[in-house]
């Protein structure tokens, strides 16, 4: 997968369709970055092409690139720690205090092994890890009838 695809899906998901300014931003930010562009990914420069700002305004008064930066972070983050994001292959970030946005390429979380397999206590993986035992040993488990 490329930085690109991983783009078109985060801009596209429920943490970013209600607010285009994000998207936008992102977009902006991402595809300078991936240019080499890095001159282009200053407060100033930011808030002139992304939100229309005169080339000469008071970055001092007007917030708006800090401002939406810090909620493009939040974005992210939701993204992320959701379903649609939670196993991405590639992972694009904005550190704090940064234009520049970072990219990177977690491994893949390991599946957990559920279950127990047939044999008695002594092959139980549940017994193997402590979580039927005591400090007297075995805990008597209920008998169900069936």
């Amino acid at each position: 997968m490329e930085v690109e695809e991983q783009l078109v899906r985060i801009t596209k998901s429920a943490a970013f369709s209600a607010s285009p300014r994000c998207q936008q931003l992102l977009t902006y930010l991402v595809k300078q970055s991936i240019a080499g562009s890095y001159d282009l990914l200053r407060e100033r420069v930011v808030g002139a092409e992304v939100f229309g700002r005169n080339a000469s305004y008071d970055t001092g008064g007007d917030s708006i690139v800090r401002v939406r930066a810090n909620d493009l972070r939040k974005r992210l983050a939701q993204y992320y720690d959701g379903a649609p994001g939670r196993d991405s292959e590639i992972r694009i970030q904005l550190p704090t205090g940064s234009y520049v946005p970072e990219f990177s390429f977690p491994p893949p979380r390991p599946t957990p092994e559920i279950g127990v397999e047939l044999g008695g206590p002594k092959n139980s993986k549940i017994k193997d890890l402590g979580i039927c035992e005591g400090e007297a040993g075995p805990l008597p488990l209920p008998l169900l009838p069936w």
